[in-house]
């Protein structure tokens, strides 16, 4: 694989090195990950934290993509990895670092993109033990959570932690929520949905 380091972003005793390959795509270095954090490797971290998501890819037995980064570190409990992911994301966010087009990026994309700087936006915002896909912050009116369910979702389980996640999120934050299906990302009837509970 053909990679280029993009930076090195040290955070409180959080070290991520990040690459980019040939499409422009940022890739995490696992291998640095595990070191940093005493995990015993990067299958370890994935085997482990990303048990039932299908969203962790692997490069090369050693990088993971930005889905990927995202799954590891919000279920990680060891101290410290949660905070320094989201001081990360800012960083990468502020500096435009042009993410993997999955279904989910796509969109969020859209959302943003659709209504502009009427809102506030926080990707992967945390409510009280939950990391959430998009917070739309809403002067005007109630916020909104948007949660993107991807295939696993449609299971009988995962969708008895999703009522009971939604219900936790609701009650802490006191807000609208949404669900978007991943396959709903090129029919864009989600953002009127998404319209009518930010009015």
């Amino acid at each position: 694989m053909d990679l280029t380091v993009f930076k090195v972003v040290n955070i409180k005793s959080i070290r991520f090195n990040i690459y980019k390959n040939n499409k422009n795509v940022i890739l995490f270095d696992l291998i640095a990950f595990s070191i940093i954090h005493k995990y015993n490797s990067p299958k370890y971290l994935v085997n482990y934290y990303g048990n039932g998501i299908n969203r962790i890819t692997i490069y090369d037995n050693k990088y993971t993509d930005w889905n990927g980064m995202v799954t590891l570190c919000c279920r990680a409990r060891k101290y410290g990895v949660r905070e320094s992911f989201q001081i990360l994301q800012n960083i990468i966010f502020t500096d435009s670092i042009e993410l993997n087009e999955t279904p989910e990026n796509s969109i969020i994309k859209e959302i943003k993109e659709y209504f502009g700087k009427v809102y506030k936006y926080k990707d992967q915002y945390n409510i009280g033990k939950y990391y959430i896909d998009l917070l739309i912050q809403n002067e005007f009116g109630t916020d909104l959570v948007v949660e993107i369910d991807e295939k696993y979702h449609n299971t009988e389980a995962q969708k008895v932690k999703d009522q009971i996640r939604e219900y936790e999120i609701k009650r802490i934050y006191n807000c609208n929520f949404i669900r978007i299906k991943c396959s709903s990302s090129s029919d864009k009837k989600y953002l009127n949905k998404i319209r009518k509970l930010l009015n």
